[in-house]
């Protein structure tokens, strides 16, 4: 069966279908992103940072110094 469709209306068919397309790429694309949000989460509850006065001494060999704050 073939369908001749004038071109108006064959851009109303296609506005949804792109809509559709560009809503599945946006929740790949944050999908992605909450992936990663909840791993760094889940590492940062971990508690498994280095301690101030050890990224202090590790400065102070490279000759620098560091000041917390503003």
């Amino acid at each position: 069966m073939s369908v001749h469709l004038n071109n108006h209306s064959v851009a109303r068919l296609e506005a949804p279908i792109k809509a559709t397309e560009a809503i599945e790429e946006n929740l790949a694309r944050d999908t992605w992103q909450i992936a990663e949000i909840e791993q760094a989460i889940t590492e940062a509850n971990a508690d498994n940072f280095v301690a101030a006065d050890e990224i202090d001494e590790l400065f102070k060999k490279l000759g620098e110094t560091v000041q917390y704050g503003n």
